[in-house]
């Protein structure tokens, strides 16, 4: 039982990590008003891993 409770924090935990990048990501982008490349770029992350953040959100 503690076991399915703990897999369960680590997903919310794995999505909300997930939602904030894509989050930071969209913001980078609209208020810097670059591409996606260059606003992952300025946070660290890869378009690669911003398209695998978001595609978990779904």
């Amino acid at each position: 039982m503690c076991e399915l409770f703990d897999q369960y924090v680590r997903q919310g935990e794995e999505k909300g990590k997930a939602g904030q990048l894509v989050q930071d990501v969209e913001n980078a982008m609209r208020f810097f008003q670059v591409t996606l490349k260059k606003a992952c770029e300025g946070l660290g992350t890869t378009v690669e891993g911003y398209q695998k953040a978001k595609n978990s959100l779904l």
